[in-house]
């Protein structure tokens, strides 16, 4: 009775204007993607039904984070840690290959993308790293310990090779020491290296697909890349003009459903959201994702734990930046880097990633009252 008692009171101080903004943007993917497998011939409503499995698995991952304490994972994370270099590795010995990057492990018929979940597991060992090293975030050697701890899986991630991963895993690293006390001129540093090591990485690291993603976003009028990416960022910004202000309807958009657009359950969903749903239903999947990191911010405001602080800040890392590249790509202002929208995107890897991450969120706020 006392465990009942426990439970009630836990779902009782929910962050439910949180839950209902998760459920309409989860709801928003799920009735483009049913739209998009409905205009197969014939309709192929697998990967939809692989996303309903994935949003279940996700809601019990949400309940599960948000009955235990978030505190429990500070004790796990170096265990997170290990498991994010296990996983990331065995993706290099015996990983599926796929347009071109060996990121999946095939397990009993399906595939999963391990770098998801590393994401949340990096949220998670950094967070404690950062709170327990809160006095010390300003001396250089703790600054260049944690790069150290995020060099190794950054740099298995780029040998998948998988640029956009790689990509949001050093953002998620960087948006958690940036509420640090470390010094604005260590922070400028900081970020001039990064940018420095990103222009020797693009030349000599780099393949020359991962380049052309980089070089047709920098330089589209350019008719060498009139196929292959720059054909993609083409066919999806006609996609977002063509749906105007209120969209041509549900299974009507001639981008999406005749295929001319690719990757549109994935990469470019957002795409095909404008073309159906016009301006008005592209902005708002906007406001709810701007909604959903307002939650989150909030989450991170309210609470006296360090720990719990950034956990949830790297959490809206997490989602902003995802969610920026992705539309950014999709609107020809961000170079494709095959990340996908959070909440929208067909993938299950993906929204089991996120939706965990909501898991962790809502912990933190219903203990938000708690110091440590």
């Amino acid at each position: 009775m006392t465990v009942f008692r426990g439970m009630l009171d836990i779902f009782r101080r929910v962050d439910w204007i949180l839950m209902a903004v998760v459920t309409l943007l989860c709801g928003f993917g799920m009735v483009e993607l049913y739209s998009l497998a409905a205009s197969d011939q014939p309709p192929d409503f697998s990967r939809f039904t692989r996303q309903v499995i994935a949003i279940a698995i996700g809601v019990v991952g949400i309940m599960v984070l948000m009955i235990l304490n978030y505190r429990w994972l500070s004790s796990i994370a170096p265990i997170l840690y290990a498991t994010a270099i296990v996983l990331l590795v065995l993706v290099l010995v015996i990983g599926v290959e796929i347009r071109g990057t060996v990121g999946w492990l095939s397990i009993g018929g399906f595939s999963i993308q391990p770098v998801e979940f590393v994401k949340v597991f990096l949220i998670v060992y950094f967070a404690r790293f950062f709170s327990e090293r809160s006095d010390h975030l300003h001396e250089w050697r703790t600054i260049l310990w944690s790069i150290a701890i995020l060099v190794l899986p950054t740099v298995l991630v780029l040998l998948q090779p998988d640029l956009g991963s790689g990509m949001m895993i050093v953002a998620i690293w960087l948006g958690m020491l940036a509420i640090t006390k470390i010094r604005r001129v260590q922070l400028t540093a900081i970020v001039a290296a990064l940018i420095a090591v990103g222009v020797l990485a693009f030349f000599f690291a780099l393949n020359a697909e991962q380049q052309s993603r980089l070089l047709v976003f920098l330089d589209q009028d350019n008719p060498d890349y009139a196929f292959g990416i720059g054909y993609h960022v083409d066919q999806s910004i006609t996609a977002i003009g063509s749906g105007e202000w209120n969209g041509r309807g549900l299974g009507l958009g001639p981008q999406s459903q005749l295929n001319f657009l690719p990757e549109q359950e994935t990469d470019f969903i957002f795409a095909v959201i404008g073309e159906e749903l016009g301006f008005l239903g592209a902005m708002t999947l906007v406001m709810l994702l701007v909604a959903c990191l307002f939650r989150i911010a909030r989450s991170a405001m309210n609470t006296r734990d360090d720990f719990a602080v950034f956990l949830c800040w790297g959490v809206f890392t997490f989602i902003f930046v995802q969610s920026f590249i992705n539309i950014g790509m999709n609107l020809g202002i961000a170079p494709v880097t095959g990340l996908p929208l959070p909440f929208i995107s067909g993938g299950g890897t993906s929204m089991i990633a996120v939706l965990a991450c909501i898991g962790i969120v809502q912990s933190v706020f219903v203990r938000r009252n708690q110091l440590g």
